[in-house]
């Protein structure tokens, strides 16, 4: 990742949640992003631990300001942007994918209640998140309730169709020349508005 004001690094992005007990409350997990400050060379030495203290919590901040951090975190509420603490047991459960800037993760959130009057199995609610790399701003108005130009924390995730643990998102390149990147959810199409669709590359070995 390079950005105008820091120096590169690679961004390594990970979730936290149990998947052999999905439908646990007790946890409040979170989404991470940690800085590697040596993208190009070992470093001279490993001995500086990074602690979520040395990490900034983005979770209600839209405008923050990750460059004297080693990275950032959000906290997993319920997918909806609700206050902090609010959280009802939603968690990451599949692999994180980054592309065109923004990270791209499902999260699962277990119902609370079932209602006594359903035959219907309980299978809870998933949701994708897409957020700056950088910093974990929203990059898309996802729940278009307001203007994409006036992002809210409810802009970074939008609640799946498919019910359920969902899985990772899978980004397939038509193979058609200026055709954008699709991003899917199993068999759900993401709006998620992809540039840097793939361009034909060539190379030729002179015979000497």
């Amino acid at each position: 990742v390079v950005s105008e004001d820091q120096a590169p690094f690679i961004a390594v992005a990970l979730g936290s949640g149990n998947r052999s007990h999905p439908l646990d409350t007790a946890v409040q997990d979170r989404f991470y992003m940690i800085k590697d400050k040596n993208p190009f060379s070992k470093p001279a030495s490993y001995d500086t631990t990074v602690y979520e203290g040395t990490l900034l919590d983005t979770t209600t901040d839209l405008s923050p300001d990750v460059s004297n951090y080693d990275g950032w975190f959000l906290q997993l509420t319920n997918g909806t942007g609700a206050s902090v603490g609010s959280y009802v047991g939603e968690k990451v459960l599949s692999e994180s994918v980054t592309f065109d800037g923004a990270i791209i993760f499902t999260t699962f959130t277990p119902v609370a209640t079932t209602s006594s009057g359903s035959c219907a199995p309980n299978q809870g609610t998933g949701s994708v998140f897409a957020v700056n790399v950088a910093d974990a701003r929203p990059v898309l108005d996802l729940d278009t309730v307001s203007s994409s130009t006036s992002f809210t924390r409810s802009d970074r995730s939008l609640t799946l169709v498919r019910t359920g643990i969902a899985p990772e998102v899978t980004i397939l390149f038509p193979p058609i020349d200026g055709v954008q990147p699709v991003a899917l959810v199993a068999a759900e199409q993401l709006d998620l508005e992809l540039n840097n669709p793939p361009v034909k590359t060539y190379w030729f070995q002179q015979e000497t």
